[in-house]
């Protein structure tokens, strides 16, 4: 890990950076929904997340199929191209993940955290050295 190239380093690090808030944010909104009862939302507010993450998801994966496509050259010249691209994938994982942590909180509906842990799901599978290993 130490001879890898810096763009390597830099996607790994916000990769994990992603991730590990992601399971911080997770694991405190279900500490803190343990100690309040239910808010009063509508039924309906719980599965807006699935929803969500129902159209995000299956987007986002094929964005990447697109966009990574070709492994192409040298992992340096390779994540000075992409590293962008990665961090906006990564993002349109945990972006509907957060929410339906969120959306847990504030409802108690467990629903909600489904969209939760896909998304933590599909961003371990999408790390860095599987990401351009697997184009």
């Amino acid at each position: 890990m130490a001879d890898a190239p810096p763009g390597v380093l830099v996607a790994r690090i916000v990769h994990g950076a992603l991730t590990a808030g992601l399971v911080v944010f997770s694991a405190a909104c279900y500490a803190l929904r343990a100690e309040g009862p239910p808010g009063d939302l509508p039924a309906l507010v719980g599965w807006i997340p699935l929803g969500l993450a129902a159209v995000i998801f299956p987007a986002a994966v094929v964005m990447r199929s697109r966009i990574f496509a070709d492994p192409g050259p040298a992992p340096v010249d390779w994540w000075k191209a992409h590293l962008t691209h990665a961090i906006l994938l990564w993002s349109l994982f945990e972006g509907p993940s957060l929410f339906g942590a969120a959306v847990y909180l504030a409802t108690g509906q467990a629903a909600a955290l489904g969209a939760t842990a896909v998304g933590l799901a599909l961003l371990v599978l999408h790390a860095p050295d599987r990401l351009r290993d697997h184009g």
